[in-house]
């Protein structure tokens, strides 16, 4: 599966709508100091760190996760997230 460079981030889809799936599933890793702006969309989120750090910004409320912490973002919630260090999750 082909990865996606997005904002210095490198996305390798693992489960999509395109391969029939009605959830997504992205292996990510982040730089340090990297993340979306924040934004809403019409879906579910989650954040699921394997190693590193991230902040994640939810409704007006900050999170510190690191390995092994999950963060669940409901659907059209603003949000968005930065990550410390290099940061390997799961969204």
């Amino acid at each position: 599966r082909e990865s996606h460079d997005v904002l210095g981030e490198t996305l390798r889809p693992m489960l999509t709508n395109a391969m029939g799936s009605s959830i997504e599933i992205f292996d990510t890793r982040g730089i340090p100091g990297g993340g979306p702006p924040p934004h809403t969309h019409a879906w579910e989120e989650i954040y699921v760190v394997l190693s590193g750090e991230m902040d994640v910004h939810l409704d007006g409320k900050t999170t510190r996760l690191r390995a092994g912490d999950l963060a669940h973002v409901p659907a059209n919630t603003p949000h968005a997230y930065t990550t410390i260090d290099d940061t390997h999750f799961l969204t």
